[in-house]
């Protein structure tokens, strides 16, 4: 599960299953799109979203939240490349007439390759929340109260989810919601899902392990990006955040084969994490804006593992790379945008290769729908299953899905309540029998009655481009195979062949003068299997030994589209009923992505033996006769036949037999000039074209149940044999009744499809055997060039291309010499020569590498040995006039130098420091204090770097702060009670800062326990002597500024008497408690008294009353009374007078 290095490159040893993970903190999560702490595309200040396709071994809640898996970040780049082709469209059936555009001569075919970038995009948005969580309740009394929290800190719950709801493409659209919830939660209850903090030591190991892997290649990708950076200061900038990296993972690797704690290899993640995000942060803004595009939009590669691999290696051969390992063979997902206004799949596991508007019948039914189909990105088969879901455009959400399968093949699949209304859209699904890929129809139903007048846009085709934006009665659009190859072999030269020079220079490898005879013997092959469409980059030459290469394979065949290959056939109408028993098959003829599509017709012959079955869904021609091919069109281009009518061009074609014939017409429409078209009929008799009475109507066998796409009468190359009245439904008879032959409707337009793809294919490097031998040998030297220690021969009389390495036995960590003891030098320039990172003199052999004829010598570097030089990393803490606030704080122990540190991490450079002698002081801003110039960081500036590297025996790094302090108001009744909670006006501020609490903070009301409190007025209270402000003297000032330590301000409150009245023809009275009763009274005079409880009666009168709640009376008498002591009451009296009375309550009467 982890990137190996191998040749200075990376491979994944193990991987099973695909998943998407964004990372979130120190933690990853599952999701569609990913904004990786480590890798991070910042423009303009903001975390730009990348997309990356990962796999992962089964996870759990524990490890989703704790290991952050990435893998699979590399760089993809377009290989350019030239092929000559000198076909001519020719018919591939003897005996028949075919119709044949004008053929062409040779020319060469050119694919100019490109590399998509640009700057990062925030149109694919990613949010983070905090959900607020609203609480009703109603208590024992009757007070009603909602609260929301949210809390983003610690706590004792903590509730992550990944909405996959978010739109998604797999060409890069992405969006990701994540809504947290965090609160304590009370009465014992845990944690669902455990904090990192907690995480096993293993498993941090195993974390850092993976995150130096993640680092490892984005520190490739910028290096491989800095070679290209011609800005001086620019490119500077970029290497030096490049070693930094590159230290920390040296720093990560030396911990991970220690037996380090678990805090120990948190903190070299942090450590690293930090690194990569400035590296990240220059890179950027060096130009940086991505290695590849998705939905449009730049980004650091989309989904680069194929779905499976697989390879081959001759018996006794050895090879270099292994053949495990890729050697530069990717699978990539090719650059494509669905249009604005319609979204993908959101299923993150999922491809999307279709996009319909269903036009015609948004229009009749006042709908505004399209449909999106898909395939399972992890599933490898050539008939995959559909998944279809219907959309509401003004909403985006799911109207209806469902799922075509092979198993349903040619059956009418109905979508939601479609099939509700008379003209909706069905669904066919064509399997491949052959191989090739499947195929899906959308039709619209009872077309035909209204002369196929309903169409359906064609919004999105991932493996034909070309065909978006088209409008059709009937759409088809190929379904992409999951389960296509692409081989890389590595074969041996027949040397008998002619074209075979055994005098041709070694050093020449790239003249493509060798041509395969068939003869030649397989020494290995690499095979990397993906989804149909995608972009590949084959495998590179490899060293096998006792061979050398000969010929590597052509440009043009080491990058394409995955899936087509030379030869390659593509059924794109299968020849069923609802195609009108017609194929029109198109053949990929060039490596530059060139085809030639042949249009076939269903034999007279063949319609007693026909099995749809076998003979339909597949490339197979056998029962079809050949009526109309293509010349060769050039990828990327379209094919428009000149004829603006169907006259023009019209030619007869006979069947196989010479006893039909039917006439084929290939045309463009004036006024769609852009689409080529070819008209073909029914079969007439031979001698009596057009003529109804010779139409060959008989139905092929066996297709009473297919899907018929409109031919109602099951014709061959037409939709109607009989005459139709005005209603489109009803066949037109004789004065005998008899249905009467019509030539009108025996015919279909079939359009011409753009070749787009630059094919796939085997992709061959030739080697030849040698019987040639060679030698290495290992070389040691100090900085000066004397030799320290004698040679030795690390391979001895080898075969060629031998694999050696002398870094295993052959490199000596140390060297014993004069009584000195020597080591190996670090990078640097000596008098010797320049060194590399392995001790190793660059002006040498390689250190790895393969036997070759001519003897390979390999030296080592050493110097003698000194005692290390150590250091340590002190932290201190000044106020501003330089005085020690808090205790110094180690940060490194003494250490070697050129040992990293970082004095920001967490604990060591706290905002906030509270002083035993109970003041609070507070990291200060940027500016000059009496201590010394301080920078952003709070870090005085005339103290050590605040991150670096050990370099000399003490480096002390000193933060400043000021004393700061806090102003707090209260809010109490007259008594002292608090009815409100106390609130900050203002916290951890600067001494000396204006504070004024009457502005914001002093409401004139508050409602406490269903009661409502006002500000009291000056004078004395049980709490004390009170000021005209409502303030109590005894308490710190309502205005004034903030001190050392807390300053405390207090308001005081009374229960407020509310008395109003009002009069009226009805009244009502209601009183709300724990419970609610209703009592209706119709007598003149009726009393009813109830504690904790409500009532509500309706008479000539009626009154209400609150005492600890909140109470009102409506009254229609002409008085009223009511009277309550510490209880809730309510009366309801005819009488022509009553008294109200309060007892330690509060009663309001309003008398209409």
């Amino acid at each position: 599960m982890f990137f190996k290095r191998s040749n200075g490159e990376f491979r994944e040893t193990d991987r099973v299953t695909r998943f998407k993970l964004i990372k979130s903190g120190k933690n990853w999560l599952r999701a569609a799109t990913s904004n990786f702490g480590l890798l991070k595309v910042i423009r303009g200040q903001v975390e730009e979203t990348v997309v990356a396709e990962v796999r992962e071994d089964a996870v759990s809640v524990k490890e989703m939240t704790s290991r952050g898996l990435l893998k699979g970040i590399v760089a993809a780049g377009a290989v350019f490349g030239a092929a000559t082709v000198a076909n001519t469209a020719k018919a591939d059936e003897t005996g028949s007439d075919v119709a044949t555009a004008s053929e062409l001569s040779s020319e060469a075919l050119v694919e100019q390759g490109s590399t998509v970038l640009g700057t990062t995009s925030t149109t694919e948005s990613q949010s983070e929340s905090t959900t607020e969580s609203t609480t009703e309740s109603t208590t024992e009394s009757t007070t009603e109260s909602a609260s929301a929290s949210a809390s983003a800190s610690a706590s004792t719950s903590t509730s992550v989810s990944v909405s996959h709801s978010a739109s998604l493409s797999e060409q890069g659209s992405a969006e990701l919601s994540a809504a947290s919830s965090e609160s304590t939660v009370a009465a014992g209850s845990e944690a669902s899902v455990e904090s990192t903090t907690t995480v096993a030591k293993a498993e941090d190991k195993v974390v850092l392990e993976q995150n130096t892997s993640e680092a490892a290649l984005l520190n490739k990708i910028a290096g491989d990006y800095s070679a290209t950076v011609s800005a001086p200061e620019k490119k500077a900038a970029l290497d030096a955040a490049i070693a930094k990296v590159q230290t920390e993972l040296t720093a990560s690797n030396s911990l991970i084969n220690a037996n380090a704690s678990a805090q120990s290899y948190a903190d070299q993640r942090e450590r690293l994490s930090k690194s990569v995000d400035d590296m990240m942060a220059t890179l950027t803004a060096a130009g940086f804006t991505g290695n590849t595009t998705v939905n449009g939009a730049p980004a650091i590669s989309a989904q680069l593992d194929a779905i499976s691999t697989s390879n081959t290696l001759a018996a006794g051969v050895d090879a270099t790379p292994g053949m495990d390992d890729a050697n530069g063979a990717t699978l990539t997902d090719k650059a494509t945008t669905i249009p604005s206004g319609y979204s993908a799949d959101p299923a993150s596991d999922r491809l999307t290769f279709g996009v319909w508007n269903l036009k015609s019948y948004n229009q009749a039914y006042n709908t505004n729908y399209y449909v999106t189909l898909s395939v399972d990105k992890t599933t490898s088969t050539n008939n995959p299953d559909v998944y279809v879901r219907l959309v509401d455009k003004n909403t985006g959400s799911e109207v209806a899905n469902t799922t075509l399968t092979s198993a349903n093949s040619g059956k009418e699949v109905n979508l939601g309540n479609l099939s509700s209304n008379t003209y909706y859209p069905y669904f066919v699904y064509n399997a491949s029998t052959d191989g090739g890929s499947a195929s899906v129809d959308v039709i619209i139903k009872k077309n035909e009655d209204v002369a196929f007048a309903n169409t359906t846009e064609q919004v999105y085709d991932y493996l034909t481009p070309a065909n978006q934006g088209e409008t059709k009665p009937n759409v088809q659009i190929g379904v992409p195979s999951t389960k296509m190859n692409q081989t890389t072999h590595y074969k041996v030269v027949d040397t008998t062949s002619s074209t075979y020079d055994a005098s041709r220079s070694s050093a020449d490898t790239t003249t493509q003068s060798y041509k395969p005879t068939g003869n030649e013997t397989e020494l290995a092959s690499y095979t990397q299997t993906g989804i149909q469409g995608q972009n590949y980059t084959a495998s590179n030459p490899r060293s096998f030994e006792g061979y050398v290469l000969y010929q590597q394979a052509d440009s043009s065949t080491t990058s394409g589209e995955l899936g087509n290959s030379v030869g390659t056939k593509y059924a794109e109408l299968k020849g069923t009923r609802a195609h009108y028993y017609v194929k029109r098959i198109r053949e990929v003829v060039a490596n530059d992505g060139s085809t030639v599509t042949k249009i076939y017709v269903l034999d007279p012959s063949a319609v007693s033996t026909f099995n749809e079955s076998t003979m339909a869904n597949n490339t197979d021609t056998n029962g079809y006769t050949l009526v109309y091919t293509t010349p060769v069109i050039k990828a990327g281009e379209k094919y428009i036949p000149s004829a603006t009518n169907m006259e023009t061009d019209k030619v007869l074609v006979n069947s196989k037999n010479g006893d039909y014939q039917l006439s084929v017409s290939p045309w463009h429409n004036p006024d769609k000039p852009d689409e080529g078209l070819v008209y073909i009929t029914g079969w007439y008799a031979k001698g009596h074209y057009n003529e109804a009475d010779y139409m060959f109507t008989d139905e092929p066998k066996g297709t009473a149940n297919s899907a018929t796409g409109g031919n109602t009468q099951n014709v061959i190359g037409g939709r109607t044999k009989y005459a139709l009245l005005a209603d489109g439904k009803t066949i037109k008879t004789d004065s005998s009744g008899n249905p009467v032959k019509t030539t009108g409707g025996f015919g279909n337009q079939f359009s011409i499809p753009a070749a787009n793809e630059k094919p796939s294919g085997d992709t061959v490097h030739y080697y030849k055997k040698t019987d040639e031998k060679g030698n290495v040998y290992v070389h040691y030297k100090d900085t000066e060039g004397t030799t320290i220690k004698a040679s030795v021969t690390d391979e001895n009389q080898q075969p060629i291309n031998k694999h050696y390495d002398t870094v295993e036995d052959n490199r000596p960590a140390t060297i014993e010499y004069n009584g000195k003891t020597y080591e190996l030098v670090p990078a640097g320039t000596y008098t010797v020569g320049e060194v590399d990172s392995d001790g190793h003199l660059k002006s040498s052999d390689d250190i790895t590498g393969s036997v070759a004829k001519q003897d390979k010598n390999v030296t080592y570097i050493y110097k003698v040995k000194e005692t290390p030089k150590e250091g340590e990393v002190v932290i201190t803490y000044v106020d501003t006039k330089g005085n020690e606030i808090q205790k110094s704080r180690q940060d490194t122990p003494k250490s070697p130098y050129d040992t990293p540190y970082d004095t920001t991490e967490k604990g060591e450079k706290p905002n906030i420091i509270k002083t035993t002698d109970g003041k609070t002081y507070k990291i200060v801003p940027k500016g000059d204090y009496p201590v010394g110039g301080v920078d952003e960081n709070g870090h005085l500036k005339s103290s050590d770097p605040i991150t670096g590297k050990v370099d000399k025996p003490k480096s002390t790094i000193t933060y400043v702060y000021e004393e700061v302090g806090s102003v707090f108001v209260h809010y109490k009744d007259i008594n002292g009670n608090t009815i409100m909670g106390s609130v900050i006006d203002e916290q951890d501020q600067p001494l000396e800062k204006d504070y004024d609490t009457v502005v914001d903070n002093r409401p004139k009301e508050i409602k406490f326990e269903g009661k409502t409190y006002e500000l009291v007025e000056a004078g004395n209270y049980p709490v004390g002597q009170v000021d005209s402000q409502g303030h109590w003297t005894g308490d710190d000032d309502t205005t004034g500024k903030v001190a050392s330590g807390e300053k405390n301000v207090t308001y005081i409150y009374k229960l407020k008497v509310e008395s109003q009245s009002d009069s009226g023809s009805n009244s009502a009275s209601a009183s709300t408690s724990a419970s609610q009763s209703l009592s209706e009274v119709v007598s003149n005079s009726q009393s009813v008294s109830e504690q904790a409880s409500t009532s509500l009666s309706e008479s000539a009168s009626t009154s209400l009353s609150q005492s600890a709640v909140e109470s009102a009376s409506v009254s229609a008498s002409q008085s009223s009374s009511l009277s309550t002591s510490a209880q809730e009451s309510a009366s309801v009296s005819a009488s022509q007078s009553a008294s109200l009375s309060t007892s330690a309550s509060a009663s309001a009467s309003v008398s209409a």
